[in-house]
């Protein structure tokens, strides 16, 4: 169905067809088989294998602080913040937030895995890592909820904390400064940043980047008649994403515009809607089935995974896009397949019941 809708929105909306879309359904495909056959209580990442690769990452950083960026080195393209193993700090975040979760899962590793915090927040802060974080407990709260009335008063609990902690940044503005600068002046360029119009001095690139990306899924779905302009096509529509209006601010800002972001939309769900169309709602709804099915799972470190891969996704559909092949988006999928799909023994037991349901007729007949 996907392959149909997306080439007949391509075609309406004038995207030339590409072999990619193809071979990224497909690939697409087979990681979800992959994920469907893995069981829900399925251990997808250990606490001992996520503390390994938070380590690793916190190593090359370690070394990129010295000037020994190793991905600078190896792909020749300098980062506009050392980030060790990955091109900026919001990749760093995506990748290791989700580690460090689940790792934390094992209370042997807490002490080592907050000092590896400490330095992340010191060096790599980013508006990633809060989503990530801010999605896990979101999800978390709702989850483990027993009523509405203990849902709310437990997010009053965190809104105090969050509200403290900004008190305390904008009280102390020189307490934590990233890449020179204090934190606040980043939190209000970040939020600032939406409203940013052709002249203004003060701007940040993340926020003008998801709402060009708003504006092409706008593009994308009223010329493709809300079918999408296929998987992988968002961004190759030069009359489709020419007609931006923040486009003409950050060609303005930047030297070479092609490299920001312009085929993932800044966010997730603005790549989705646009490549999608109206098929994004199945898969708003495909996450939404997940979290009932995580509610009814005992507590288990498998639970805590979901839990910890739904944050991600929430951050990676509202906060910062990744590739779709991205390790942490491949992780998402295999979660979401697992959860929403029926086991081999369920759907074993299922077609068993409707074959006694059948027979249940000749019986009464015969006797």
């Amino acid at each position: 169905m996907l392959l149909v809708l997306g080439t007949v929105g391509a075609v309406l909306s004038g995207t030339r067809l590409s072999p990619l879309f193809v071979l990224t359904l497909v690939l697409l495909y087979a990681l979800w088989t992959t994920g469907a056959r893995l069981p829900p209580l399925t251990r997808l990442i250990t606490p001992a294998a996520a503390l390994f690769g938070v380590l690793l990452a916190l190593v090359f950083l370690v070394f990129a602080l010295f000037d020994l960026d190793l991905f600078s080195t190896l792909r020749g393209v300098e980062a506009n913040r050392a980030a060790g193993l990955f091109l900026e700090p919001s990749h760093l975040a995506l990748y290791v937030m989700p580690l460090w979760l689940i790792a934390f899962a094992r209370p042997a590793f807490r002490p080592l895995l907050w000092a590896c915090m400490l330095l992340f927040v010191a060096t790599q802060f980013t508006f990633s890592m809060v989503g990530v974080l801010g999605g896990f407990i979101a999800l978390k709260l709702l989850l483990d909820s027993k009523s509405l009335r203990h849902t709310l008063f437990s997010m009053l609990k965190v809104l105090l904390v969050v509200s403290a902690a900004l008190v305390l940044i904008y009280s102390v503005p020189d307490l934590i400064v990233i890449n020179g600068i204090e934190l606040a002046t980043y939190i209000n360029n970040r939020i600032f940043g939406f409203v940013a119009r052709a002249g203004d001095e003060n701007f940040s690139l993340s926020p003008l980047v998801i709402v060009q990306g708003v504006e092409l899924a706008t593009l994308s779905l009223i010329s493709s008649s809300g079918l999408g302009v296929g998987l992988g096509n968002m961004g190759i529509n030069e009359a489709i994403y020419s007609q931006s209006p923040t486009r003409d601010i950050l060609i303005a800002v930047t030297a070479d515009f092609e490299s920001l972001n312009l085929r993932d939309g800044g966010i997730l769900l603005n790549k989705l809607a646009a490549e999608l169309g109206f098929m994004v709602l199945p898969f708003l709804w495909l996450l939404a089935r997940a979290a009932m099915r995580i509610r009814t799972m005992p507590h288990s470190h498998a639970r805590h995974v979901h839990i910890v891969l739904g944050g991600l996704a929430l951050a990676l559909l509202l906060v910062r896009a990744l590739p779709y092949f991205a390790a942490p988006t491949c992780l998402v999928i295999l979660s979401l397949a697992s959860l929403t799909h029926l086991g081999p023994k369920r759907r074993k037991r299922k077609s068993r019941t409707r074959a006694q349901r059948r027979s249940a007729p000749q019986l009464a007949a015969q006797m």
